[in-house]
């Protein structure tokens, strides 16, 4: 949902989740999914499809349906969603927030 710009949705699905596991669980997930996205899309304008396979031990196929689905997504918004959620992070560990939930959501409705 961040990727399609529908923020609303995000934090909705970010709630449905924590329902079921725990909200450093999903930050982590999140942190890892947007590392490789933003690797894959990094990786694209230097290197083939089949070598990033290589590289991220996918197959092909699947790489080439995670940068179809980043199509209309520039790597200055995915790094910028990436840093609001190490952020949020940050805020959770260091500054000990109590609410460390309501910290993701806030990085996911910020502004990339």
């Amino acid at each position: 949902f961040l990727i399609a710009r529908r923020k609303d949705l995000a934090v909705l699905e970010f709630k449905r989740i924590c329902e079921k596991r725990h909200y450093l669980e999903v930050l982590g997930l999140l942190q890892s999914t947007f590392s490789n996205w933003i690797e894959i899309k990094s990786d694209i304008e230097r290197i083939s499809l089949a070598e990033i396979a290589q590289k991220q031990h996918r197959h092909e196929y699947v790489i080439k349906l995670t940068l179809q689905k980043l199509n209309n997504t520039t790597l200055p918004e995915l790094i910028s969603i990436k840093k609001n959620l190490i952020r949020a992070e940050e805020a959770i560990k260091v500054n000990f927030s109590p609410e460390g939930a309501i910290e993701v959501e806030k990085a996911l409705l910020s502004d990339f």
